[in-house]
């Protein structure tokens, strides 16, 4: 290879990794094991290296423990690491006694261990060794192979990801478009409805699909399938406020090398932009924001990094500003004069100001989204029988999301409605189909809220972990936790009282509370901010007549667990109360009492039962922002029948 004439200066370290940190790649995590002791590290390097016959090239570490027991196995296994195992990635590229530690493993044909959970593996005899640099290369043969179905764990400039295929990011923006455009319909109920609509591949689609929920544009249900939200103006101003964000990001690094060429046709994106408008009123209300998207996105582009513009591309703002805007052509003069002011910075190479200009235009952008929509405006308006009670709330209610057990119907399904009223995404927990919580979801949705539903038993440990991983994938951490669930037995002595009853009702009313707590708090006190509120019953706090003594008990215990749990709490910014209701209007308590219930009403105080709204009034407003310095309270909402 011939050389160009002159000195040739050698590349220092640093400047090669930075250089090299560009090239993706997969992660995997090579092992071995001598004499019975396994040894593993983790490893980028590896490729495969001939099809015939099936050979694979790994690049390890000379000096590594691994490297070393590999010349003494004679042979190693490639382990494929697959998306989100992040974690065994680092474990095993970190020093430690044992790198094994928790990670299920087999023991394959070289009788060397596999990772179990890997994507992909593949073991290898090594044929040869070639030292280069400090590393050595291992040419291996493979002997065994496997892999399961999923996508690979990916390592970019120092970071972990998944690798996105071209098809899901087209599938993405073709599905969005789709909704945002409201032309989602009884059609398109499931992934394969949707792919032969679009012409898309339908795994691309299904990804796309799980994304638009957790991005709350879609819910899904076995029963509906999947269903368009009503759109949440909240979309737009987070959509905006991001554009805002990378422009400001872009200016900074890039502005001062930028050329007149590229700064000309900023401005013409510009020129065609304010075209659209004539004072205060949009000529062509989608060409307009078809325009806005393409001034901005220019903005973006100076940077020309295409990783960033695509960012800015999954925004797919025009669609959302439009939606934003319906039903008006005016639009605000003084978004089109900083936006004029921004231009003129931009042009004038002067970085602060231009940055200055691009945050000052985000912000109003949101405001003017808040105000065409009302959505800095939550309230309730609600009519009982003694007349209408209005309650409003702030907007830091917004992005809150809840879980409400025993959503199906009674109290948990009045606050799982009354919390989305409020701008709060609920996901609703019941037992199981039929018992009403579907029917609780899809009043949230078509109102204009946002819902979806999880089955479980409440009193098993598996299962409530999985009811907040459903509301963390659909909608994000957990901020609220309403225990409403609860189960009731037939009025009975001590002396009458199976075991198994007892257990029974220990479980679904008491053990379902610890589950419940001990699986929210985490994030909430991670985050500093959180609400629980336990719904407990006024038989757990003065003797009643109409109840049993395990049902009691149990109450008792949720009001204990939860003034206790509130003093752990009281300095994270999360607060715990309860609740202590007397006998409500519900399908179970009518079936219940059947009889007795005249009789009910006419010794309590108040000569009527509880509305299920009634109490869900006080549990509201114990899991709001205003309630911020209330903790380890039991509020008896009894109508006067207890007083303690």
């Amino acid at each position: 290879m011939r050389r160009a004439p002159g000195p040739v200066a050698d590349i220092d370290g640093a400047t090669f990794r930075s250089v090299v940190g560009h090239l993706a790649s997969g992660v995997t995590v090579i092992t071995c094991a001598v004499e019975g002791t396994p040894h593993g590290m983790t490893a980028s390097s590896v490729t495969s290296l001939s099809a015939d016959p099936p050979m694979m090239l790994a690049c390890v570490n000379r000096s590594a423990p691994t490297s070393v027991a590999i010349r003494a196995a004679g042979g190693f296994v490639v382990n494929v690491l697959r998306a989100g195992q992040e974690h065994l990635a680092q474990q095993f590229a970190c020093p430690s006694d044992d790198k094994f530690a928790g990670v299920a493993t087999r023991y394959g044909a070289l009788s060397m261990p596999v990772l179990r959970d890997a994507l992909a593996c593949l073991e290898c005899e090594v044929c040869e060794y070639v030292d280069a640099g400090t590393h050595t290369v291992l040419l291996g043969r493979v002997v065994d192979a496997s892999a399961s179905d999923g996508e690979p764990l990916a390592y970019f400039r120092g970071s972990f990801g998944r690798l996105q295929r071209s098809s899901e990011v087209a599938a993405y923006l073709a599905v969005r478009r789709l909704v945002l455009d409201g032309a989602w319909g009884e059609n398109l109920r499931d992934d394969e409805l949707v792919a032969a609509t679009l012409g898309l591949d339908r795994r691309s689609v299904s990804q796309a699909l799980k994304q638009l929920i957790s991005d709350g544009l879609l819910t899904w249900s076995a029963q509906r399938g999947y269903q368009s939200c009503p759109f949440d103006p909240r979309a737009t101003q987070k959509a905006v406020s991001a554009r805002g964000v990378l422009e400001a990001g872009v200016i900074a690094v890039a502005l001062a090398g930028v050329g007149d060429r590229e700064l000309r046709t900023v401005a013409r994106k510009f020129v065609r932009m304010d075209d659209l408008h004539s004072e205060d009123v949009l000529v062509d209300v989608d060409g307009f924001f078809s325009a806005n998207v393409d001034f901005h996105r220019s903005i973006v582009e100076l940077a020309s990094n295409p990783v960033i513009t695509s960012a800015l591309d999954r925004l797919d703002l025009g669609p959302l500003l439009a939606r934003t805007q319906a039903g008006t052509t005016r639009c605000s003069g003084e978004l089109i004069e900083v936006q004029r002011d921004l231009l003129k910075a931009l042009l004038g190479r002067d970085v602060d100001a231009a940055i200055e200009y691009v945050l000052a235009y985000a912000a109003m952008a949101v405001d003017r989204t808040r105000e065409l929509s009302g959505a800095d405006r939550f309230s309730l308006v609600r009519t009982l029988k003694s007349g209408q009670v209005k309650m409003s709330y702030s907007e830091r209610w917004l992005d809150k999301v809840a879980v409400v057990t025993g959503s199906g119907s009674g109290i948990g399904a009045a606050t799982a409605k009354w919390l989305a009223r409020n701008g709060v995404s609920v996901l609703a927990a019941t037992y199981g189909p039929n018992e009403g919580g579907e029917e609780v979801v899809q009043h949230i949705v078509e109102s204009g809220g946002k819902a979806v539903i999880a089955f479980g038993d409440v009193a098993k440990e598996s299962d409530v972990e999985g009811v907040f991983e459903v509301a963390r994938s659909s909608f994000g951490p957990v901020d609220i936790l309403v225990q409403a669930a609860g189960g009731m037995s037939k009025v009975s002595r001590i002396t009458d009282m199976s075991t198994d009853e007892w257990d029974r009702l220990q479980a679904v009313n008491l053990r379902s509370a610890f589950l419940g707590i001990r699986a929210g708090l985490p994030s909430m006190i991670e985050r500093g901010w959180g609400r629980i509120v336990t719904v407990s019953s006024e038989a757990g706090r003065v003797p009643v007549r109409v109840t049993s003594p395990a049902y009691a008990a149990a109450k008792a215990g949720v009001v204990g667990l939860t003034k206790h749990v509130a003093r752990e709490v009281a300095a994270t910014g999360v607060t715990i109360n309860a609740t202590a209701p007397s006998v409500t209007v519900s399908p179970r308590v009518l079936a219940g009492y059947g009889e007795r219930l005249e009789s009910v009403m006419k010794e309590h105080p108040a000569q009527r039962l509880a509305e299920p709204e009634e109490q869900a009034a006080a549990i509201v407003f114990l899991c709001s922002p205003e309630a911020s310095y209330i903790n380890g309270a039991c509020i008896d909402v009894t109508g006067g029948a207890v007083n303690i």
